[in-house]
C-alpha cells in the first residue's frame, strides 16, 4: 500500500448521505487549517497529522465539540474509502465504511464493517493511533492470493532460462544431424549399408553441428558473465561512491564538530574573562559602597542631630501657630454662622418675595379662565398652551415684560413645592432655584418662551428640572377668535 497522496480512484456517483459525510469530511479540512493543522489530503500519512490535532483538543481545557469529532470520523471514513477502495455505508449503515465490493444500502450483516467513529473515540479513551487503526482494517480487508497466481508472478531464474541466441543454435545443430542421418541412409546400398564415405560425412557433419552448439554456448555464457561483470562494476562504482560520500559527511562532521569546540572554548574563555571583570567591578562597588555607607552614616548623625534641633523649633513654631489657627478657625466660625444666617434671612425674603410674585399672576389669570393654576406640576404643563392661546407668537416688546417674573416666580414656586428646590439670589443671574446643587433660572426659561416661541417650552424646561414628565390636564381654551391680555405691575 502506498502511503503517499496518490490520485484516488474515480469514485461512482455519490448517495445524499455519502454526501453528507464528504462534505463534513470537507469542512474539517477546511476548519484544521484555521488550526494551523496543514497536509490533510486524503492520504494514510495524513492521519498522523488528524492524531496531532486530536491529541492537542484533548489537552485543551475545552471539551472537544460533537462537530469536531464527527468531521474527524467523517475525515477518517473518506480516507478509508479514497485509498482503501471501500464505500459509505447508507440506510442503517450510514456513517459507517463498508469493505470492497459490499452493497452499500443492504440491511443484512456485513464482515468487516469499519466504524470511524468508534475509531476516533478509542483514539481519545486509548491513544491508539489513527493510521495503524487503518492498516490493520486494510489487512483484514486484503483478499487471500492464490498459490498458482503468486507462481506466475515469480521470474524464472537466470541460470535456467537458454537466450533465443542458444534456442537458435541448438535447434539448427538438431536439423544439420537429422539432415545428415536422412542423407545418409538414403545413399547407402540396399545389402552392404553406408559406405565410409558416408558415415564420414555424417561424423563431420554432426561434429560441426555440435561445435556450433558450444559456440552459441559458449557466446551466451560470454554475454552473460559480461552483464554480470558489469552489474557487478556498477555495484562496485555504487559502493565506491557511497564510501566517498560516507568519508565526505564524516569528514564535514568532523570539521564541524571542531569548529564547535573550538567556539565553545573560546565562548568558555571569554565568559570567563567577562566574569573575573564583574567580580572585580563588584569588589570595587562593593568597597565604594562601604565608603558611601560610613559617609552617609556620619551624615545621618549629623543630619539626625540638626534634624530633633529643628523640630524642637518647629514644635514650639507649631504651638505658636496652632494657638493662632485656633483664634482665627473661631473667627471664620463665627462670621460663616452670621453670613448663613444672613443667607436663610435673605433666602427666605426671596422667597416670600416669589411667592407674592407668583400669586400676583395666578389671580388675574385665573379671573381671565386659568382656574386650573393649582401650583402642581401638571398646571406648568399647560403653560405653553395659556402662552400660545393669549399671546401672539411673536409678541411685540410691551405686552408680555410683566409677565416674565410673575409667570417664572410661579414655575420656581412649582419646584419649590413638587420637586424640593429653594430660591436663592444668584450674583449674576437673578432670582433661581437650587434644586440639591443643581441650579435653574425660571424667569430665564420663560423670557426665553416670549421671545424665542415654542421652541423654548416651560413644560419640558419643568420635567428636565424635576427629573420627571407629569402628565398635563387639558387647558380651558379662550372664547373663538378673542385672545386674552392682561398686565401686572411690578410689586
Amino acid at each position: 500500500m502506498s502511503s503517499k497522496a496518490d490520485p484516488a480512484t474515480p469514485a461512482p456517483a455519490l448517495t445524499d448521505e455519502a454526501a453528507t459525510m464528504v462534505a463534513a469530511a470537507e469542512e474539517l479540512v477546511k476548519w484544521a487549517a484555521t488550526q494551523k493543522v496543514k497536509g490533510l489530503d486524503f492520504s494514510v500519512d495524513s492521519l498522523g497529522r488528524l492524531d496531532e490535532l486530536l491529541e492537542r483538543l484533548a489537552r485543551s481545557k475545552d471539551p472537544i465539540t460533537i462537530k469536531t469529532r464527527l468531521g474527524c470520523a467523517a475525515y477518517l471514513g473518506e480516507v478509508m474509502v479514497r485509498r482503501l477502495g471501500g464505500t459509505w455505508g447508507a440506510g442503517e449503515h450510514y456513517g459507517e465504511v463498508l469493505p470492497p465490493g459490499t452493497d452499500a444500502g443492504g440491511g443484512e450483516e456485513v464482515e468487516g464493517l469499519a466504524r470511524p467513529t468508534e475509531m476516533v473515540e478509542r483514539r481519545l479513551a486509548t491513544r491508539a493511533a489513527l493510521k495503524d487503526q487503518v492498516l490493520e482494517l486494510e489487512k483484514a480487508w486484503a483478499p487471500a492470493e492464490p498459490a498458482a497466481e503468486r507462481a506466475e508472478e515469480e521470474p524464472a531464474s537466470e541460470e535456467s532460462t537458454p537466450t533465443p541466441e542458444q534456442i537458435e543454435a541448438a535447434a539448427k545443430a538438431a536439423e544439420e544431424r537429422e539432415a545428415a542421418k536422412r542423407a545418409a541412409a538414403e545413399g547407402a546400398p540396399a545389402e552392404s549399408g553406408p559406405t565410409p564415405e558416408q558415415i564420414e560425412a555424417a561424423a563431420k557433419a554432426a561434429e560441426e553441428a555440435e561445435a556450433e552448439r558450444l559456440e552459441a554456448d559458449r557466446k551466451g555464457e560470454a554475454e552473460r558473465l559480461e552483464a554480470e561483470k558489469k552489474a557487478e562494476a556498477e555495484r562496485l562504482e555504487a559502493e565506491k561512491k557511497a564510501e566517498a560520500e560516507k568519508a565526505e559527511a564524516e569528514r564535514l562532521e568532523a570539521e564541524r564538530a571542531e569548529a564547535e569546540r573550538l567556539e565553545a572554548e573560546k565562548k568558555a574563555e571569554a565568559e570567563k574573562a567577562e566574569a573575573e571583570r564583574l567580580a572585580a567591578e563588584k569588589a570595587e562597588a562593593e568597597r565604594l559602597e562601604a565608603e558611601k555607607a560610613e559617609a552617609e552614616k556620619a551624615e545621618a548623625e549629623r543630619l539626625a542631630a540638626e534634624k530633633a534641633e529643628a523640630e524642637r523649633l518647629a514644635a514650639e513654631k507649631a504651638e505658636a501657630e496652632r494657638l493662632e489657627e485656633e483664634k482665627k478657625a473661631e473667627a471664620e466660625r463665627l462670621e460663616a454662622e452670621k453670613a448663613e444666617a444672613e443667607r436663610l434671612e435673605a433666602e427666605k425674603k426671596a422667597a416670600a418675595m416669589m411667592q407674592q410674585a407668583a400669586e400676583a399672576f395666578v389671580g388675574p389669570a385665573k379671573a381671565n379662565g386659568a382656574a386650573w393654576l393649582d401650583y402642581s406640576p401638571a398646571s406648568v404643563m399647560l403653560l405653553d398652551e395659556l402662552v400660545s392661546a393669549w399671546w401672539a407668537p411673536t409678541p411685540e416688546k410691551g405686552t408680555y415684560e410683566s409677565m416674565i417674573p410673575a409667570m417664572g416666580a410661579y414655575v420656581g414656586e412649582v419646584l419649590v413645592r413638587e420637586a424640593g428646590g429653594r430660591w436663592i439670589r444668584d450674583p449674576g443671574e437673578g432670582y433661581a432655584i437650587d434644586l440639591n446643587g443643581r441650579v435653574v433660572f425660571p424667569m430665564k426659561q420663560i423670557a426665553g418662551r416670549f421671545e424665542l416661541g415654542a421652541s423654548q417650552s416651560i413644560g419640558r424646561f419643568y420635567s428636565e428640572a424635576s427629573g420627571g414628565a407629569p402628565a398635563a390636564a387639558e387647558a380651558p381654551q379662550p372664547e373663538k377668535g378673542k385672545k386674552r391680555r392682561f398686565f401686572l405691575r411690578r410689586g
